[in-house]
């Protein structure tokens, strides 16, 4: 049986970005410790 255990990156839940985000929005997270905005993003 596999138990959800909870993992942060950067102050957010690593199912949840898994689920939610891209991976060049959770790279950009990592890198610079924050989401990036749709600005961000496209420079990325």
């Amino acid at each position: 049986m596999l138990i959800k255990e909870e993992i942060v990156i950067r102050g957010y839940d690593l199912f949840e970005l898994a689920d939610k985000k891209t991976f060049p929005e959770v790279a950009y997270l990592v890198i610079n410790g924050k989401l990036p905005n749709n600005k961000e993003k496209k420079g990325f």
